[in-house]
């Protein structure tokens, strides 16, 4: 079911991509006043991103008692060309999780619980923090794979490594489908049509490499189906989300790695040299 507030921002968005055009003029003046009739005021074409996420919260809020408007609202758009559906045939899926994995049974466990619990109105959102090359990227990938049948509309993975919210809501677009003629100039309304199409989905967001909570903020999407996983080096406020720290492995899970990797025998050749090797990658799976 498509939560409300991410329904109705989406027609904003749609309808606001038009207004430069005799023809969205045309449809504005249509949803305006009906937006008057729902809200009992004047109101102005929203011309930034606040401005449609708290027109489309006065519009929902206002409908509470009269749905029969809220569904005329959400009519406006019909017929209008819009962002694709998701891509036909398979969904969108993560990269591909490293083929040795042991361990993170707390970090899974966390994935698990934050994924599954009530909606109630808060995003589901977990940041994953831990330093370069202690597996951060690998334990989400591998949760994501294991638990892909949670997130029935795809999985949708960006490395933001030194991009705007912005620039990562055109990249998510284009993975899920959208060509780029249809992709909004603007970066509001980028994030805007990004969390109007996701806010209906059951989807899993994996945001590698953040350095900052703006970084990212105004892409976790309030829906009742998506998941948000946050992979950063440091832990950061702000985005109401469950925090798992990951630090290094046990000895005996860190053994299990390298022995996976380097098979059985080459372990059992370099035993006398296998203890130094241990402590000296300190429980990194990168540096086994």
């Amino acid at each position: 079911m498509v939560e409300p507030v991410s329904a109705v921002l989406g027609v904003l968005v749609a309808v606001g991509s038009g207004t430069a055009n005799e023809a969205g003029k045309q449809l504005w003046e249509t949803a305006g006043a009906l937006v008057r009739r729902i809200t009992g005021r004047e109101v102005a074409a929203p011309a930034t991103a606040t401005e449609r996420q708290d027109l489309a919260a006065s519009i929902v809020a206002a409908c509470a008692d009269r749905p029969e408007l809220l569904a005329q609202f959400l009519q406006l758009t019909r017929g209008l060309p819009g962002p694709p559906d998701w891509p036909a045939g398979a969904p969108p899926r993560l990269p591909s999780a490293p083929y040795v994995f042991t361990d993170r049974r707390e970090i899974l466990r966390g994935l698990d619980e934050e994924s599954a619990r009530p909606f109630r109105g808060r995003p589901r959102t977990v940041q994953l923090h831990g330093p370069e090359g202690i597996g951060t990227t690998a334990a989400v990938l591998h949760w994501g794979w294991r638990r892909a049948d949670r997130f029935p509309d795809g999985q949708l993975y960006a490395d933001v490594r030194g991009a705007t919210p912005g620039e990562t809501a055109a990249r998510l677009l284009r993975r899920i489908g959208t060509p780029d003629d249809r992709i909004p100039p603007a970066a509001a309304d980028r994030v805007d049509a990004l969390r109007g199409l996701l806010g209906e989905r059951r989807v899993l967001v994996v945001l590698d490499h953040v350095t900052s909570t703006a970084q990212v903020r105004p892409l976790v999407v309030p829906g009742p189906g998506v998941c948000t996983v946050v992979v950063a080096r440091e832990r950061f406020a702000g985005l109401g989300a469950v925090h798992l720290p990951l630090g290094p492995l046990p000895p005996r899970d860190a053994r299990r790695v390298l022995t996976g990797v380097a098979g059985k025998a080459a372990v059992a050749a370099a035993r006398a040299t296998l203890p130094a090797v241990l402590d000296r990658c300190a429980g990194h799976p990168y540096a086994l």
